[in-house]
């Protein structure tokens, strides 16, 4: 599908099949934020630990970083559709996931840092421009496949 994506020219006619391939990647990842919050709570209960003492703290730490992540999420969707050469796409994740390694030391307006800000004193500032900024950036994309002529 993706050399006929490029070799077709399509991408104007397919403009809402890059939403949706940006909707799924986000459900996908609700999904694990899900089990990521269902898991800590049982595993926490198996091991004998009880109950969590605050059921707002579990829910922040398993979906904070998911609404911190749609701007990182937008930029890798874009950057994959937009070159034919997935090599670029793949470097840039790569690139990302070395950042996030040292997302601490970066500053607060570098996008791949906000997720593992939660633990600071505003983590609902990071989650919030996450939503902000990946909102921009899908619709920015959006434009940019808009404007883009088919051959």
């Amino acid at each position: 599908m993706r050399d006929k994506f490029h070799n077709d020219n399509v991408q104007k006619a397919t403009s809402i099949d890059d939403v949706a391939k940006f909707l799924i990647v986000l459900c996908m990842l609700f999904i694990s934020s899900c089990l990521l919050f269902i898991g800590t709570y049982l595993i926490g209960l198996g091991f004998g630990f009880g109950q969590p003492n605050s059921i707002s703290e579990l829910f922040l730490n398993s979906f904070y970083p998911f609404f911190a992540v749609i701007p990182v999420v937008a930029t890798q969707l874009w950057v994959a559709i937009l070159y034919q050469n997935q090599s670029k796409a793949l470097s840039l994740g790569i690139m990302m996931g070395v950042f996030i390694l040292y997302a601490g030391d970066m500053p607060f307006w570098f996008i791949w840092q906000w997720p593992s800000l939660i633990f600071i004193d505003f983590p609902q500032l990071y989650m919030m421009m996450g939503v902000v900024v990946g909102t921009i950036f899908c619709f920015l994309g959006a434009l940019h496949f808009q404007r883009k002529d088919v051959k």
